[in-house]
């Protein structure tokens, strides 16, 4: 009986299976949404560097704190998680702009972000 190898050929699959927004929004302008960005940015460049299959950042500004998470399957190189990566990373931003937290699902990658607390501050 052989091993499976761990890494796909091939583009990785990014169809959509998921995605959700919350229904509160923030303004335009307000700190909050340059934590969205960060982290967006954060996730898409360094999770396909990432040790395990998940990646989490954290924006710097404690006053409009952003948490987000970037996920991609084991089985994608280097190169189709960054692809990958983009891709949720875009769809995020056009499907849930403006929305305090907001989570997108592919076939083979994930992204999510939202706004930390008062509560969860504390924690950190």
């Amino acid at each position: 009986m052989g091993l499976w190898c761990c890494v796909t050929n091939g583009a990785p699959n990014t169809n959509i299976n998921f995605e959700a927004c919350s229904r509160t929004t923030y303004a335009a302008g307000e700190p909050y949404g340059n934590g969205v960005a960060y982290v967006l940015d954060d996730i898409t460049s360094n999770a396909p560097n990432a040790s395990g299959p998940k990646y989490e950042s954290v924006s710097p500004d404690l006053n409009a704190l952003c948490y987000g998470s970037g996920f991609c399957v084991s089985a994608l190189t280097f190169e189709d998680c960054s692809t990958c990566m983009l891709a949720a990373s875009t769809e995020i931003q056009n499907h849930c702009a403006g929305h305090i937290w907001g989570v997108v699902l592919l076939q083979d990658c994930s992204i999510a972000y939202k706004k930390v607390g008062d509560k969860d501050k504390q924690r950190h």
